[in-house]
């Protein structure tokens, strides 16, 4: 056998020493390790190392050679061409071709090719090895002789293989690939140290970067330095000394010779190719740790399924064992982490991932560490370099100054231009790009290296709950455990994060942990975020006023100095002091823009409701524990109790840090917002604690306002006079002092939030009352919700419901409800919002709505009152102004009293306009609190309603009934209270509200409530015929004055205040309520109410008749009895209210519905009242009539008088002589006509009203056959109207021998009448009243009608009684005589 193996010794090194292909060398190689022979193998590859080592040495040469060559062709194409030796550049160029074209290609292999032939040379030696220690193994183990296998034996000649192949080996990449190999063929071990071995390259070659780089740098400033000397001193050296000059050649032949070694995978040239190279290997190392625990495991598993060939060697045993394999991925991680190592930030990241990849977070928070400290590095290298290019600007531009000059800088400045000029330049050629990241960029990664960091630590949370259900896992079940692992995870998460100072980061991670359930720390981070928010907006007021000012006054300089203008110096003195101010003020976090004042605002807001969202997930989260327990553990085993103890701790830790957020959160519109989301959530306890703290928030910055405003007032109208005195270029001198004392006592004043205004608090209010409003709806809705658990409970198990415990629940709900509906009351004044507020309450049932419209009816009244006095105010001042405009017209002034007050009646309103405060108008007010009464008045009527259905629903228990019932009760009697108080004064609401009741079947209250209003339309009606008084006066006085003007005279002070006072009584009443102008109509009003009163009782009985019409049980008299009973009401009702109507119309239109209503006994009483009415009016018309013609004749006698007496021959013909009895009756008579009311009516229209009133009322009678009533109103018919037709009427209805005294009452009244005197004629003559034909038979005139009237009175009287023919022929002389005279005239 040595023989054999002798001779393929032989064999094979005479087979090398004539076949120099490397490749066909490195072939029989691998062919070699197929057939296992290790000794042959190990001679071979000696063999072809040296080889390849030679090979490498050769190529070397051929370089050298070439650059030669290359070197010696370009100086003599340096030369001038006839200079130029054409044949030995030819020479040299065959050389060249000689040297590297015409040599065989495995002579000629590049550094690239033999550093690959290495590495296959490794592969097949090691992998030789492997197999023969893979044949060993498997030899014993097919014996059965487990126990002999030594690993370590078996692995030295292995590893010492790998030692030898690394001498060879210089390539990174190669070396990755062999450890790949290594770790493929099971030996992870040998293969990390092999790959860690390629850090001292991968160094090697940054050093080397660097140092050529610094060479570069520094020959090429020095040639720009050659260059400059060069300009200046033309004709001296380019270099100051021999020294400069022998270091530029230096500089010049290192960088010429210099040569970049070729390596696979790798850039030499740049430093971010060989940190991405880093990162590959970084990366290999980490899957090789990641994948022994992965095939460990899988021969476990194969031992586990009863794999006998499966082993595990003593190395695996180690790494099955955690704690080691814990160690040596340790080792590996902090080896990858080395300070010199991976330096990429972005690299470090990758492999974060690439452990979370393969669930390893153990080491991910000490990635996470490293990157944020190298984030640091950078962060400090770049504050750095900014200061060293600001000094290097500097010395720039002192040297561009001095080229300017011609000179140069001084030795010590030049020097360390050029160390600075030198790293820098270095700096921006070496530092990879990554160094110039922005802030912004550093603080994103370093957000999402936390985030990373987080999510391992509660990856390994989530891991250890796994363990704790796993009936495998050592601590299975065992709570102790899980919550020591628990509090130091909790604990570590707390420590990665403490030093995250940013708000927006904060929040971010806030984000972030929600949806990993980590709420202990959101509420951690919450409230961290809080402190830091308001711990900067307490820093950026001072420093950002003093910032602006130093910007300002630093652009007017830079603006000043360009324009070549001198900065003056008091305003540099500013300056200075104002940048020695902003030093010495706390540090300002970088991360905030100083002068977005709002900066936080959302983001704080955002904080609390991601913090309230996290705590409500918490409370769900316990209740679907609790609800998953019941359904997979028997109810016996569940401990309600504890449980619920649980879920109400929770409930109250939630509701505990909810109101601890609240503490630094002051912003009320926020404020309304989380009001908002939270109420979304139905959480009313967090809703209210909000509210409590908007309320808090708003009254603070109240009473903040309360100081502040007056001076910020003052200071506004002193820089409007300061503006005023500039442009009139007066002098401010006195105004500036004054502004600077105002200044002064503003900043003195305590900080005025940000996010509020000065001058207004509308938005502040507005903020409450959306508060107020969603906490009272979620109150309400709170409620209704247990009121239907309750109605859903009992229908599901009436026997499972406890009233008293509902009862309680109940009455905590109410008593929420009253202390919201409190706070509305005590902090809600707009009416619209409390308009609002009761809409809603009006929503839900048996709600405290009393209590919110007495202050919203309040605030109304307060509002009206401040509109009284405004509009006095304004109204007095427009008469003031206009009567000034009226004597400026002609020349003259008001009094110094007056224009006093003018004065203080602006100044009075300028307050009024500063207070912001709404007032509004008159009918807004009075319909606001109209609308408000009708709805409390549906919604009373409602709950009565609302409570008789539910009292018979059977799931209402009879606490609530009672509570119904009492609320029911209350609220009726509140509603009296309002209906019958001054709040509800309006006529017309009134009118309203009694139809209202009578479609609610209340007549008794609609009829009171409608007497009560009765008065008060007279009291009104007398007010507005006051007015009407006023008017007449105030036009007597107007025209009194206009007469004076004439004159050139001018009122009294008395009158003149009288018509002031006129005049304004007179706006007000045209602007104040509606039911006290000008044009209302009272008499219709009282109409409607005595029409609602009478046809209440009359509808009341109308309905009982119908109701009994088919009621057995209802005896005949009781039924009488009751109608007798309405009628006497019906009589009583009409005897109140007639009183009040005196309008002959009202009446009228009142009797008619009556009879239309078929109610004729009470259309006959209306009618009987009217035509009294009209009968006294009659009296007072003929009273006036009579005096009116007593004073035409003492008229007609006086002018008569003084025209008789006139003098004609005195000198002054005008004087008047008069009668002074006469003067006197006359007089008297004139006052006696005066004092008499203006009549509203003529005779023809009393005779009308008469007509109408009689005609109903004989209607009424003739249905009730009432003949008395008949006769009455036919005779007073006939008196209004003297026709045939009504004389026959009454005849009719009379017997002969009341015919008789009757007929001469009517002749009576027929001859008391004017005019008609043919009619009446007609008339008597058809009753045969001969006689009172002749008394008033008419004067003649010639007419023919007179020639016919009087013949039928000749005809009648002849035939019927002739002895008083003689007086008719006397009226017959009578026409003749006027006849003929018309007949001559013609």
């Amino acid at each position: 056998k040595r023989m054999a193996e002798k001779n393929t010794s032989t064999y094979l090194e005479s087979l090398l020493s004539y076949n120099k292909n490397v490749n066909q060398q490195i072939e029989l190689l691998e062919t070699l390790r197929e057939r296992g022979d290790l000794d042959l193998v190990t001679n071979l590859t000696q063999h072809i190392r040296n080889y390849l080592v030679q090979l490498e040495a050769d190529r070397l040469k051929r370089e050298k050679i070439v650059e030669d060559i290359n070197l010696a062709i370009k100086e003599e194409n340096d030369k001038p061409v006839l200079l130029r030796n054409l044949e030995h550049i030819k020479q040299l160029k065959m050389k060249k071709d000689l040297t590297t074209k015409f040599l065989p290609s495995y002579i000629r292999m590049n550094s690239l090719n033999i550093q690959s032939a290495h590495l296959r040379v490794a592969q097949s030696y090691i992998g030789t090895g492997v197999d023969k220690k893979n044949t060993i193994v498997n030899s014993l183990l097919n014996e059965d002789k487990l126990a002999l296998i030594d690993d370590q034996v078996l692995d030295e000649p292995i590893v010492n293989m790998v030692k030898k192949s690394l001498n060879f080996m210089d390539s990174p990449y190669n070396i990755v690939e062999l450890s790949k190999f290594l770790c493929n063929n099971g030996f992870p071990d040998v293969a990390l140290d092999v790959a860690n071995s390629v850090k001292n390259i991968l160094d090697k070659l940054i050093s080397e970067l660097n140092e050529y780089t610094n060479l570069e740098v520094k020959r090429n400033l020095m040639k720009l330095k050659k260059r400059r000397r060069k300009k200046i001193l033309k004709d001296e050296p380019p270099f100051a000394t021999p020294e400069e000059v022998d270091l530029y050649e230096e500089l010049k032949l290192k960088l010429a010779q210099h040569k970049w070694p070729q390596l696979q995978g790798i850039n030499c040239q740049s430093i971010e190719s060989i940190e991405e190279f880093r990162l590959g290997t970084a990366k290999h190392m980490l899957e090789i740790v990641l994948d022994i625990k992965f095939h460990v495991q899988q021969k476990h598993n194969q031992i586990t399924a009863g794999n006998i060939r499966a082993r595990l060697t003593k190395k695996e045993e180690k790494w099955k064992n955690g704690e080691y394999y814990n160690v040596l991925i340790n080792q590996v991680i902090e080896a990858i982490l080395e300070p010199d190592n991976i330096l990429n930030i972005r690299h470090m990241i990758q492999l974060a991932e690439e452990c979370t990849r393969r669930y390893e977070t153990a080491f991910v928070p000490q990635i996470g560490n490293r990157v944020r400290d190298r984030l640091k590095e950078i962060e400090e290298y770049n504050d750095h370099q900014t200061s060293q290019k600001k000094r290097l600007k500097e010395l720039v531009e002192m040297r561009e100054e001095a080229l300017k000059n011609w000179t140069f800088l001084d030795e010590e400045l030049d020097n360390e231009l050029n160390e600075l000029e030198i790293k820098l330049g270095v700096d921006e050629r070496v530092i990879p790009r990554y160094y110039n990241i922005s802030k912004k960029e550093r603080e994103d990664i370093d957000l999402r290296v936390l985030k990373f960091m987080l999510d391992s630590i509660y990856d390994r949370a989530e891991a250890a709950v796994v363990e704790y259900k796993d009936k495998e896992s050592t601590f299975y079940q065992n709570e102790e455990i899980l919550e020591e692992k628990t509090k130091q995870l909790n604990l570590e998460a707390i420590e990665v994060t403490k030093n995250v100072e940013n708000p927006f980061h904060l929040y971010s991670l806030v984000e972030h942990l929600e949806k990993r359930n980590a709420f202990d720390l959101v509420n951690n981070l919450v409230f961290r975020c809080q402190k830091n928010i308001v711990d900067i907006d307490g820093l950026r007021p001072t420093r950002a006023n003093l910032v602006v000012e130093k910007k300002k006054l630093e652009k007017q300089k830079k603006d000043l100095i360009s324009r070549r203008r001198t900065f003056p110096e008091e305003s540099e003195d500013r300056l200075q002091f104002l940048k020695k101010a902003i030093s010495s003020l706390p540090e300002y976090p970088t991360f905030s823009n100083l002068l977005d004042v709002h900066e936080f605002d959302e983001l704080h807001y955002n904080c609390i409701k991601a913090l309230t969202k996290a705590n409500l997930k918490r409370v769900k989260l316990l209740e679907e524990e609790l609800e998953a327990q019941k359904k997979i553990i028997s109810p016996d085993k569940i401990n309600y109790k504890e449980n619920t103890e649980r879920l109400a701790n929770i409930e109250k830790d939630v509701l505990s840090i909810f109101k601890d957020s609240l503490v630094q959160f002051v912003n009320p519109a926020y404020l309304y917002d989380l009001t908002k989301y939270v109420s979304l959530l139905n959480e009313t306890d967090m809703v209210y604690y909000t509210c409590l703290k908007c309320i808090e928030s708003v009254n603070h910055i109240s009473q903040l306002r309360s100081e502040r405003k007056p001076l910020q007032v003052q200071l506004d109208k002193l820089n409007e006079k300061l503006a005023f005195a500039k442009r009139k270029k007066k002098n401010t001198e006195t105004l500036q002092q004054e502004i600077s004392t105002v200044k002064e006592k503003i900043e003195s004043l305590p900080l005025f939030p940000i996010f509020a205004d000065v001058y207004s608090n509308q938005n502040e209010k507005k903020a409450v009352f959306e508060c107020l409003f969603l906490l009272l709806i979620s109150c309400l809705s709170s409620k209704n919700t247990l009121l239907d658990d309750i109605r859903e409970l009992w229908y599901m198990d009436h026997k499972a419901v406890d009233h008293r415990v509902n009862t309680q629940k109940r009455k905590v709900e109410n008593d929420r409800i009253e202390t919201v509906v409190a706070l509305c009351v005590q902090h809600v004044e707009n009416p619209d919002y409390l308009t609002k507020i009761i809409d809603n309450l009006m929503k839900f049932n048996f709600s405290p709505i009393f209590q919110i419209s007495d202050s919203f009816i309040s605030n109304i009244l307060k509002m009206e009152e401040k509109r009284v006095y405004k509009d006095t105010l304004e109204r007095k001042l427009l008469i003031l102004e206009q009567e000034q405009s009226f004597l400026q017209i002609r020349k003259r002034n008001l009094s110094d009293n007056c224009i006093k007050d003018m004065d203080d009646i602006k100044s009075e309103l300028e307050t009024i306009e500063e207070s912001n405060e709404a007032i509004g108008s008159s009918p807004d007010h009075q319909s606001m609190i109209n609308k408000l009464i009708v709805k409390i008045m549906n919604y009373v009527y409602d709950q009565n309603d609302v409570k008789s259905n539910r009292s018979e629903q059977e799931h209402v228990s009879n606490d609530e009934k009672n509570e119904m019932e009492q609320y029911c009760a209350e609220a009726m009697n509140e509603l009296d209270n309002l209906l019958h108080s001054e709040k509800a004064k309006s006529p017309g609401l009134k009118i309203k509200l009694c139809r209202l009741l009578k479609t609610r079947k209340d007549i008794e209250k609609s009829n009171q409530l409608a007497k009560d209003t009765l008065p008060t339309i007279k009291d009104l009606a007398k007010e507005k015929a006051a007015f009407d008084e006023k008017e007449k006066m105030l036009e007597s006085i107007n025209n009194k004055e206009q007469e004076l003007e004439q004159q050139r005279k001018y009122l009294d002070e008395e009158e003149k205040l009288q018509q002031r006072q006129i005049k304004l009584d007179l706006m007000l009443r045209d602007i104040g309520v509606p039911y006290k102008r000008k044009n209302v109509n009272f008499e219709f009003m009282t109409l409607a109410l005595v029409h609602t009163i009478i046809f209440n009782s009359i509808d009341t009985l109308k309905e009982y008749i119908e109701e009994t019409k088919y009621e057995d049980d209802i005896g005949f008299e009781e039924i009488d009895q009751k109608t007798t009973e309405f009628i006497k009401k019906i009589d009583e009702d009409l005897e109140f209210v007639l009183p009040f109507v005196d309008s002959f119309d009202s009446l009228i239109e009142l009797a008619q519905n009556c009879n239309d209503s078929k109610y004729y006994l009470q259309s006959i009483t209306i009618g009987t009242v009217c035509e009294a009415l009209i009968q006294e009016y009659w009296g007072k018309y003929e009273e006036y009539m009579v005096l009116k013609d007593a004073f035409n004749i003492l008229d007609q006698k006086r002018i008569q008088y003084i025209y008789s007496h006139v003098d004609y021959e005195s000198e002054n013909p005008q004087n008047v002589i008069v009668d002074a009895d006469l003067e006197k009756a006359w007089k008297e008579a004139k006052a006696a006509v005066d004092e008499q009311e203006d009549l509203k009516f003529t005779e023809d229209e009393l005779n009308q009203y008469l007509l109408k009133i009689s005609d109903i009322m004989y209607k009424a009678a003739d249905i009730e056959n009432l003949e008395d009533v008949l006769k009455q109103q036919s005779i007073l018919a006939f008196v209004a109207d003297t026709t045939m037709e009504r004389w026959n009427k009454v005849r009719n209805l009379c017997n002969d021998q009341e015919w008789d005294e009757i007929k001469l009452k009517l002749v009576e009244e027929v001859l008391k009448q004017d005019g008609g005197e043919k009619e009446k004629v007609q008339l008597l003559l058809q009753n045969d009243l001969f006689e009172h034909v002749l008394k008033i038979f008419p004067s003649p005139t010639g007419e023919e009608e007179e020639l016919q009237l009087l013949t039928e009175t000749y005809e009648k009287i002849e035939k019927k009684k002739p002895s008083l023919l003689q007086s008719v022929l006397y009226q017959v002389s009578r026409y003749m005589n006027v006849k003929k005279t018309v007949i001559i005239r013609n």
